[in-house]
């Protein structure tokens, strides 16, 4: 019984066999129900078979594609690798992989893959071939981007500023960048395959290979402050970040190693300046603030809370919890440096007066910066304060004495014109009066004399009348000196004029006066100081000018008189005279005359001058 199982089983594998291999309808049967394409072509290269799948991927019907030439479904580019593959294949009786680009009817191209054998009659002559083609146009695709990703990747791995390495699962060196080989002093070949606790120090591997399985685990990480060995023994400080990455089944981690030894030295240089600054900002002997838009105090140095008559910085911020109302008498002092500061970046000496804690008055100098963010948004001030309470108070007094002073100079300029006007009153009432008298005495005794006596005494009477008339002449002179009547009678314009005459009658210098009298006439105070100005100028010019004419000009602008007097003269360095003036106290008594005149009176002196270019000399009074 088992016999016979065994025949009709071993008769049916006969029967299957030849139904497939030698039964004609088995062949097609297989070809129609494989989901590839099939195709069978003669010796010629000629399509003598095709499949509905085959037809399916072309596009065609089975009559436009039998009995046509094989290469006429290809790219051009692919017939002749067609026609001497074709001929290999007849010759080895099999073909494995051959790749060809075929054209679809709808014109798309695609790449198929064929694998087949020689089909041979009984006697073994050729007969056809039996082809089965693969669509792989897809795979090719995903290839070709797999190609050009590994390309990119590659690309950005060896373009990476930072080391990359590639490790396996247990910590294996499998791939690293040129980068990587700088960091670490090795070589590509000596990195391959070496564990990666052998590029840290013997104290960092434990903490390493701990950062390692953490990465593992949670599929990325970081490790900050790692410390790279490298092969001299030298050492590099390094964060590490890494992430895993999965292929298949297998999990690789890569990990990216950024040196970081340029950052610690700026870290340490850093914290060298903080140090120094901190410890300006502690002892510094100005205070040091910063505070945020609203008022709030964000940092005091204890120079700053002293001023203020705190025990501490903390104190003081504790106490102030808006410095406008806090420390500001007026609260739109703050809002004046604010708008400063905010427009120009910085405000510089700004003066102004705050409260102490005890709530007395002190002035202070404060130099505010605006700190902004990337948006330009303000984010707090940061300034300096410098307490300027004795010195303002030294301003003031000296201030108050200017003032004094002033009022003592001009005081003592009017009692002075009144004591030259007694005095040129006297010498007019009494001196002059008694020489008048005296010379009519000698006129009377000379024509009453004998002529007996006449030759002998007339020549001394003559003398006596001469020196008599040259005595109130010099009289005269000096009353006109002390007091001039034509100033008081007829106005400054005039005065400028006569004396003008008297004084190129002297030096040999002529002068030109020009304009009018303001309206209404000038204080007499004014009009006197503003004429002795005016002959000290004429004098200093003859002393050092050399100048051969001087003109004189007075105008009155918008309530403004203006006395100009201007000579030809070599001139001066000005500014330079006043620097050795201030050098030297005994120089420059005429131009500090004439500058106290004028201040007296509440106006001001200018006087431009330079080498060959003459001098001026300007008075102006504002009414």
């Amino acid at each position: 019984m088992e016999n016979n199982n065994r025949l009709k089983k071993q008769e049916k594998k006969y029967k299957n066999a030849e139904f497939f291999f030698n039964g004609e309808k088995g062949l097609k049967f297989l070809v129609e129900q494989i989901p590839l394409g099939y195709q069978s072509l003669n010796e010629d290269g000629c399509i003598v078979d095709v499949n509905k799948e085959w037809l399916n991927i072309m596009g065609y019907s089975r009559a436009e594609v039998i009995g046509r030439w094989f290469g006429d479904f290809l790219i051009p580019e692919n017939i002749e690798n067609f026609t001497k593959s074709f001929s290999l294949f007849k010759k080895s009786g099999q073909i494995n992989g051959a790749e060809l680009e075929m054209v679809k009817k709808d014109g798309s191209i695609i790449i198929v893959s064929f694998d087949g054998k020689i089909g041979y009659d009984k006697k073994g002559n050729f007969r056809q071939t039996h082809c089965i083609m693969n669509n792989i146009t897809e795979r090719k695709k995903m290839e070709r981007l797999l190609t050009e990703s590994e390309e990119k990747y590659r690309a950005l791995v060896e373009g990476a500023s930072d080391a990359m390495i590639l490790v396996d699962i247990h910590g294996n060196v499998l791939e690293v960048n040129r980068q990587a080989e700088k960091l670490t002093g090795y070589s590509k070949n000596e990195l391959l395959g070496l564990h990666i606790g052998r590029i840290h120090p013997k104290e960092e591997i434990e903490r390493t290979l701990n950062g390692f399985r953490e990465i593992v685990i949670q599929g990325s990480g970081l490790l900050n402050n790692g410390i790279i060995l490298r092969k001299n023994g030298d050492t590099v400080p390094v964060d590490i970040t890494g992430s895993v990455i999965r292929f298949a089944d297998k999990v690789i981690v890569q990990g990216i190693f950024r040196d970081i030894t340029k950052q610690k030295e700026h870290e340490k240089a850093l914290k060298e300046a903080e140090i120094k600054y901190r410890n300006i900002y502690e002892n510094a002997m100005v205070g040091i603030f910063q505070s945020t838009p609203e008022g709030r105090l964000l940092n005091v140095n204890p120079s700053l809370a002293k001023i203020h008559a705190y025990k501490s910085p903390e104190d003081m911020m504790q106490d102030i919890f808006d410095v406008g109302i806090k420390l500001y008498p007026d609260p739109d002092d703050r809002k004046k440096w604010r708008k400063q500061a905010e427009e120009r970046g910085v405000v510089q000496g700004f003066e102004v007066q705050l409260y102490r804690k005890d709530k007395k008055k002190i002035w202070v100098s404060m130099n505010v910066c605006t700190i902004r963010d990337t948006d330009g948004t303000v984010l707090y001030y940061e300034g300096i304060v410098e307490d300027i309470t004795v010195r303002k108070q030294a301003e003031n007094l000296l201030i108050k004495s200017q003032k004094r002073l002033k009022s003592l100079a001009a005081k003592l300029a009017e009692t002075e014109e009144n004591k030259k006007q007694r005095l040129a009153q006297e010498l007019h009432d009494k001196l002059g009066q008694n020489l008048t008298a005296i010379g009519i005495n000698l006129n009377i005794i000379k024509s009453i004399i004998s002529n007996e006596t006449k030759e002998l005494i007339a020549s001394h009477i003559n003398d006596s009348i001469a020196l008599v008339g040259q005595t109130a002449e010099c009289v005269r002179d000096l009353m006109a000196e002390l007091r001039t009547p034509v100033l008081d009678d007829y106005g400054l314009v005039v005065a400028l004029k006569w004396y003008g005459e008297q004084y190129a009658g002297r030096t040999g210098i002529p002068v030109t006066v020009q304009g009018l009298d303001p309206e209404p006439r000038l204080e007499r105070r004014i009009e006197q100081a503003m004429f002795h100005i005016f002959q000290e100028a004429l004098t200093n010019t003859a002393k050092h000018a050399m100048a051969t004419r001087i003109a004189v000009k007075i105008e009155e602008r918008n309530r403004t008189v203006k006395l100009i007097i201007k000579d030809n003269g070599i001139g001066f360095d000005y500014n330079r005279f006043k620097a050795s003036e201030r050098k030297n106290a005994s120089g420059g008594w005429g131009l500090m005359i004439m500058t106290e005149r004028a201040e007296t009176i509440g106006g001001q002196l200018h006087i431009e001058s330079a080498p060959g270019k003459g001098t001026m000399v300007l008075i102006e009074i504002i009414r």
